[in-house]
């Protein structure tokens, strides 16, 4: 992202993709309100605003991790918890993702073009 257009609003989080989340899975992330005001401040006014970061540029990545939680009547459920990460560097990042899951013998590393995505302002 960069500093010079930083988007505002209590739902900037959800402009960023989550890598590696199933498609049906997005409904429960975003039927839960989530709170990322802690992010709005940081990118308006904080350690990632145009302020601190002139010569940086911002980087936002997301993904989810799954969590059990417990429900009232005893029983648990699994809960896609979002995590955005952010990077503030003036060295551009690399182009590539390493991919790996449970069913897979080893990590996988390939550019993330062949998945159509690319590190780009919000």
């Amino acid at each position: 992202m960069d500093c010079k257009f930083i988007p505002d609003g209590p739902q900037l989080w959800k402009n960023v993709f989550l890598c590696g989340t199933e498609l049906e899975q997005l409904s429960e992330v975003y039927g839960i309100r989530w709170d990322f005001s802690h992010l709005d401040t940081s990118l308006q006014s904080g350690d990632l605003s145009a302020a601190k970061c002139a010569k940086d540029k911002v980087y936002l990545f997301g993904q989810t991790e799954p969590q059990m939680v417990p429900l009232a009547d005893g029983s648990t459920t699994v809960v896609p918890i979002p995590v955005i990460l952010a990077v503030a560097t003036d060295v551009p990042l690399p182009a590539k993702l390493g991919l790996n899951s449970v069913q897979m013998e080893e990590e996988k590393v390939v550019d993330m073009a062949a998945y159509k995505m690319e590190w780009a302002p919000l």
